[in-house]
């Protein structure tokens, strides 16, 4: 199963007499922790693929592929939850995820955002089917999308890269927002990325879950950042 952590920090830290003092340096100091230390957290059971920060957001994303919910949690309570710092963690399941190949030539140009789309339930399937049918083009491509099930928070999380916001925004209000059923739209941009296994490792839990009429793998090139629009 894939599952998304996303663990905050503190960035305050009320002092004596009521002061208030800023921490961002929380949210580097997470970053750093996460690289420095994932590869001894690695066992058979889960491992940490990729990290990411959603932008102006007081949260860092770990990207876990695990056999089950309780290795998951097993995992997030042992390596994330003791740290000083933690201020709350979330764990999204990600549902009949399905991973889209991206054509070569096109990633280093664009930019990562996530779309968290509600919809009313009897229009979910058809919702999620239509989402897992856009193509790549010059200017939007996809990455992921899978069931969240989170009403308000977002039923389907839908990852792409694309030329910039303003795309974004008119891609969301062409094709996103008037499916029958949608009831909101968030949109979040990924500020920063890292893939934290070997590209060999990362092409394997990709192709699982690539779909079937989706073009052919090709060789992934190693970028330092790649494949994955956010989380």
């Amino acid at each position: 199963m894939l599952t998304i952590a996303r663990v905050r920090v503190w960035l305050k830290e009320k002092g004596e007499g009521g002061t208030t003092t800023y921490r961002p340096g929380n949210l580097k100091k997470l970053w750093d922790y996460v690289i420095a230390n994932h590869d001894s957290w690695t066992n058979s059971d889960c491992q940490v693929v990729y990290l990411t920060h959603r932008d102006m957001r007081e949260d860092v994303s770990l990207f876990i592929s695990g056999k089950d919910v309780s290795d998951v949690s097993d995992f997030v309570l042992t390596h994330m939850a003791p740290i000083m710092y933690v201020r709350s963690i979330k764990v999204i399941g990600l549902m009949n995820p399905r991973f889209f190949p991206i054509p070569k030539g096109t990633f280093e140009d664009l930019k990562r955002f996530t779309i968290a789309v509600s919809c009313e339930p009897r229009f979910l399937a058809k919702t999620y089917d239509t989402l897992s049918r856009h193509k790549a083009t010059q200017s939007v491509v996809p990455n992921y999308l899978a069931y969240t099930l989170r009403g308000e928070g977002g039923d389907i999380f839908v990852s792409y890269s694309c030329r910039g916001e303003s795309t974004l925004r008119r891609f969301v209000e062409r094709y996103v927002r008037p499916l029958e059923g949608v009831t909101s739209v968030r949109t979040t941009r990924i500020s920063k990325t890292k893939r934290l296994v070997s590209v060999q490792e990362w092409t394997y839990l990709f192709e699982q879950f690539v779909p079937d009429d989706a073009i052919e793998v090709e060789e992934i090139e190693d970028y330092e950042d790649d494949l994955i629009s956010g989380c």
